[in-house]
């Protein structure tokens, strides 16, 4: 049962910061296509992409095990390395770490300065 929340709540996680980042690129790409007549219009979507972007920044992707060893795997992944070649890929920063129970915790963060006007 603890498994399955933790892999729902990384699903939903990450489904919530791809739809997050997309809806800061799409709010940024109406903002700038604005006419300078609807300035108003232009500040209030500067007002939700800055509040977007500050919501994004504060989503993490963080993975913990709780130590009693590795779920069973189908042998494609990429593991550690392939996790970290990929947050590498994108500007962003990975940790690993013991946890305090006994377990293992990962932990990685990727910005969005490049989507920043």
């Amino acid at each position: 049962m603890a498994e399955e929340r933790t892999r729902i709540a990384r699903e939903l996680h990450d489904i919530v910061a791809h739809a997050v980042s997309v809806m800061v690129l799409q709010v940024g790409a109406v903002r700038h296509r604005l006419p300078a007549t609807l300035a108003e219009d232009r500040e209030a979507l500067q007002g939700v992409e800055q509040a977007g972007r500050a919501a994004a920044d504060q989503l993490r992707i963080e993975v913990s095990d709780n130590g009693h060893g590795a779920a069973a795997s189908d042998g494609r992944g990429h593991g550690l390395i392939g996790i970290h070649e990929r947050v590498k890929l994108y500007g962003g920063e990975m940790s690993t770490a013991s946890a305090h129970d006994g377990g293992f915790t990962l932990t990685a963060r990727l910005p969005l300065t490049e989507y920043r006007s």
